[in-house]
């Protein structure tokens, strides 16, 4: 799905889940009846969209995006493309506040946590968000063309992507 540059993230909607329809006057005895093999699994083209639509749910609420890390003393600062000096987030190190043994500290503090949460901020968000709702639209075409494939079968063909959205639904990959 691709909107204008300037359209706002959070503008984009990604489509539900596919209905059920359980009537017990159904020759199949009311049971639910969708594109999946189980009520249960939402099916390979539902996680993507649903890992995509939560990707840009938290990107509406995040601040605006690229974001660095720096230090400001004995913090270390996650601050974001705005104009507020307002900190994202920040980490306090107990190190000299006096140079040159403050760099010397410095050197020494584990940030990774921090400089890697500046590395996924909303821009990379975004943009994983638009490839898995590319590949969500991929799987679907698949499984329009051929509707015998099982979930199982779609998912071998988005593995790389769907363990990505599998992670960001908070479910194990390897399902």
């Amino acid at each position: 799905m691709t909107t204008a540059p300037d359209a706002p993230l959070a503008a984009k909607q990604a489509p539900t889940r596919p209905e059920t329809r359980n009537d017990p006057s159904e020759p199949s005895g009311g049971s639910p009846e969708t594109h999946h093999e189980a009520a249960t699994d939402p099916g390979p083209v539902a996680e993507l969209r649903d890992a995509a639509a939560k990707l840009r749910n938290l990107i509406a609420n995040a601040s605006y995006g690229p974001w660095r890390t720096e230090w400001h003393g004995q913090e270390y600062q996650l601050q974001g493309n705005h104009p507020d000096p307002t900190p994202i987030a920040e980490w306090t190190y107990a190190i000299a506040t006096w140079e040159p043994k403050a760099s010397e500290h410095r050197a020494e503090c584990d940030t990774a946590d921090a400089d890697y949460i500046a590395a996924m901020h909303p821009g990379v968000g975004a943009a994983l968000a638009e490839l898995l709702e590319t590949e969500a639209d991929v799987a679907d075409e698949v499984r329009r063309q051929s509707p015998d494939l099982t979930d199982a079968q779609l998912a071998a063909h988005v593995h790389g992507p769907l363990a990505i959205a599998r992670a960001l639904n908070g479910e194990e990959a390897g399902r």
